[in-house]
């Protein structure tokens, strides 16, 4: 059982939830995935990844490498608080190159809220504990949620339903590890979602 709640950890990683989410606008809304030929759709997936997985994991690298961090996995809380910053700064750096580049809308507000996301989880980590998988795991739902009862885009139904499965896979693995309370788990899930939706309502209208 312990194999499989690291397994979901793993699997569900704020890094990998944000991409997952943008890849999911991209290629399966039907504005974005009209307006971007094939080929563009897959160079931009692989830009965000660069840029949005890559390059913060990088950074973790380095981190450990020069002494930051204990662990890879940043167990101390108050280790988090510059490694988070600097991952906030290069999502939202990715945020402004995609407006510069014309490439606004869903993906970019997304990302935008993720950034605060994360900047607030930096801010918070200095006193208090809270789970990033489960804010990141709020942050999909918040998105899937507006894309489905807000913009009322049926054919994304099956993947809020998935963006549920997911926040509840990641939370319970997080809980069966130990990684946090009860408490830090359910203020990720709010903070999560209530920053990416109120991100999606304010940006987008």
């Amino acid at each position: 059982m312990k194999f499989l709640a690291w397994f979901f950890s793993v699997l569900f990683h704020p890094l990998i939830l944000l991409n997952a989410g943008i890849a999911a606008l991209l290629l399966y809304h039907p504005y974005y995935s009209s307006k971007y030929y094939d080929e563009q759709l897959i160079t931009l997936v692989i830009y965000m990844a660069v840029n949005t997985l890559v390059m913060p994991l990088l950074v973790v690298v380095l981190l450990k490498r020069f002494k930051f961090l204990d662990n890879y996995i940043i167990s101390t809380h108050k280790q988090r608080t510059f490694p988070y910053v600097i991952i906030s700064i290069l999502l939202a750096v990715t945020s402004y190159q995609l407006y510069k580049n014309e490439m606004g809308g869903l993906p970019m507000y997304f990302l935008i809220g993720s950034a605060i996301c994360l900047f607030l989880n930096a801010i918070i980590t200095i006193k208090f504990g809270i789970s990033s998988h489960t804010i990141a795991a709020g942050g999909m739902v918040a998105l899937m949620f507006y894309v489905v009862s807000i913009q009322h885009i049926a054919q994304m139904e099956a993947y809020l339903l998935i963006s549920i499965i997911v926040a509840g896979l990641s939370g319970s693995s997080r809980l069966w590890l130990q990684a946090h309370t009860t408490k830090q788990i359910y203020w990720g899930y709010l903070l999560g979602f209530s920053v990416v939706l109120s991100s999606l309502f304010l940006l987008e209208n």
